[in-house]
């Protein structure tokens, strides 16, 4: 019997097939390459030689529309329907939000997945797994008195952005200025791929310069620029805000886990800067969350299928 697992974010899938234990021919493509999902998910069993049926495990960035489809909210136009992949031979067996699968793969990863960019005490608290892709995802874990563990699903990154410096407050000003006469600034407006863009032409426009990229892959390519420099610094900044209120927002001393796609593309381009983030985390507060802030250990997520681990958790609760 197949067993395929999926994660589809805003801009990308990513397919497995379990076998055993193990996740074979993980495989990464862009949504756009397909019209459906389901053209996808054939295209990727032709090219593994896996049969075109069996059973399927679905993390998504989607919402249930109560209609029988999962919609996306972003740039993906996948519409994922259990009752089409039934009628294809498929068994769709979960369907979960994709944060929810990542928390899941996050907290059963060994050391040599992870990489610990704050030092601090490591405890069965409540801890945080989030982190901007295509948008900005948060979800925490809990472990309760009999031991499991229990993933409560958010939409964190929907929460207000807020500023500490002088410039952060500009620069949101001026994003709440492009987004139109009574919109509010969110998180996910800022610290996502699809708020980078946003983010650098709300620089360019304090520092009076034109803005030339219209992407985040763009903007990630034009480094050299002083402008993009700060935008990234800023960036970092904002992250460093979001994570300081995931934390305390969910008591969540236990740890905090950094994933998503641009976090990935940071890494893998040497651009991702922890001290500038950890400036903004570590803030000045009350005794008590000074001390438990400092306690509070940060690793980032270097497994880019990490919600397909969390499939593979989510499967063996059954």
């Amino acid at each position: 019997m197949t067993v395929i697992m999926v994660d589809i974010g805003g801009t990308h899938g990513r397919f497995a097939c379990e076998e055993g234990r193990e996740l074979k021919n993980c495989f990464k493509v862009a949504a756009a390459t397909y019209p459906t999902f389901a053209d996808g998910l054939e295209s990727y069993t032709r090219q593994f030689g896996y049969e075109n049926k069996g059973d399927l495990y679905l993390a998504v960035a989607a919402h249930d529309d109560g209609h029988g489809a999962w919609r996306f909210s972003n740039t993906n136009q996948w519409i994922i329907r259990p009752a089409e992949l039934a009628r294809l031979g498929w068994n769709v067996r979960t369907i979960v939000m994709d944060f929810y699968a990542s928390t899941r793969g996050a907290l059963a990863l060994g050391p040599d997945q992870v990489e610990m960019i704050k030092q601090g005490q490591v405890s069965t608290r409540p801890r945080a797994v989030l982190g901007p892709g295509t948008g900005l995802g948060l979800a925490y874990a809990i472990t309760l008195p009999d031991g499991k563990l229990h993933v409560q699903e958010t939409y964190g990154g929907h929460m207000l952005m807020a500023a500490v410096t002088e410039e952060q407050s500009e620069i949101l000003r001026l994003v709440q200025r492009f987004k139109g006469v009574g919109a509010v600034v969110v998180c996910e407006d800022i610290v996502s791929g699809r708020g980078l863009p946003l983010l650098y032409r709300a620089v360019c426009e304090r520092q009076g310069r034109s803005a030339h990229y219209q992407s985040a892959e763009d903007i990630l390519k034009a480094t050299d620029q002083p402008e993009v420099q700060d935008c990234l610094r800023l960036f970092h900044e904002f992250l460093g805000i979001f994570t300081h209120h995931a934390v305390l927002t969910g008591h969540a001393f236990g740890g905090v886990y950094l994933d998503g796609g641009m976090i990935q593309r940071l890494r893998e381009a040497q651009l991702f800067r922890p001290e500038q983030m950890m400036r903004f985390f570590d803030l000045p507060g009350a005794a008590v969350v000074e001390r438990d802030l400092g306690q509070t250990p940060v690793w980032v997520v270097k497994d880019p299928y990490v919600a397909l681990r969390g499939l593979q958790e989510l499967k063996r609760d059954v």
